[in-house]
């Protein structure tokens, strides 16, 4: 529960300080350590203890059952399944906590959206 915790909180404390992947205008804190925001590396923390380390678990005893074993190939798809399934956990819990991640994401998704349209209507018209 403890490491699940922690990782999440240095995950919140990457994304506040580094900021989004992708141009974002209004970052609260990118390259900040005064506009850190404490309460929010907690909150990670929380769900990391409370969500993200029971999931993992049971994700992996599930994974065990379903697929006994131990050989290198079954080890790395297991471990592949298990980081998917916590960055859908993280992911969601951080959009729940974040307004500007939420917001940076929605953007994200809003200029795809248009990227797209162009090129589905080239596609029709064609």
């Amino acid at each position: 529960m403890v490491p699940t915790a922690w990782g999440y909180a240095f995950g919140d404390c990457l994304t506040q300080q580094l900021g989004p992947l992708w141009p974002a205008e209004q970052w609260p804190s990118k390259h900040n350590l005064a506009a850190h925001d404490p309460s929010k590396t907690l909150a990670m923390a929380g769900v990391g203890a409370c969500v993200g380390a029971p999931l993992s678990l049971a994700l992996y005893a599930q994974m065990d059952a379903l697929m006994p074993g131990a050989g290198i190939l079954l080890a790395a798809g297991k471990f592949t399944l298990d980081q998917l399934v916590g960055c859908v956990v993280w992911q969601a819990a951080y959009m729940a906590i974040s307004e500007p991640y939420r917001r940076t994401f929605v953007q994200f998704v809003q200029d795809k959206q248009q990227q797209q349209q162009p090129q589905a209507a080239l596609a029709v018209a064609c």
